[in-house]
């Protein structure tokens, strides 16, 4: 918390997806918040959200948090130090924080230029 506010000032505009979540778990109030999961409403309506990956993939034509992969890890035979077979599992690492910012930013770029348009 100590280092984020380094660089959170009064005039700063926090940009984020679901941000109230990481506000509260660094226990940080501030002003001016733009919160994605809001600006794009969920079409049925609060308390309903949309991901932050459907929004980019529908608004930005562009798939994110594709982290995801599929493994195989070997399992040793204890008695001949082999490996006798195979299992198969998912290995999620979380998402890219870089990535989800970005993205977060680019929509809200998005909609500033589609309502400067009409």
């Amino acid at each position: 918390q100590r280092d984020l506010l380094k660089f959170i000032y009064d005039d700063t505009i926090l940009i984020g997806h679901a941000i109230e979540n990481d506000l509260k778990v660094l226990k940080i109030i501030h002003k001016t918040v733009i919160d994605t999961s809001i600006t794009f409403p969920h079409m049925n309506g609060f308390p309903f959200r949309q991901s932050l990956k459907s929004l980019t993939k529908n608004i930005l034509k562009r798939d994110i948090q594709m982290q995801q992969q599929q493994q195989e890890q070997p399992v040793y035979d204890k008695s001949s130090s082999r490996s006798s077979s195979t299992i198969s599992s998912s290995n999620s690492i979380g998402h890219c924080s870089l990535e989800d910012s970005r993205a977060s930013l680019e929509l809200m770029l998005w909609r500033v230029r589609k309502d400067k348009a009409v």
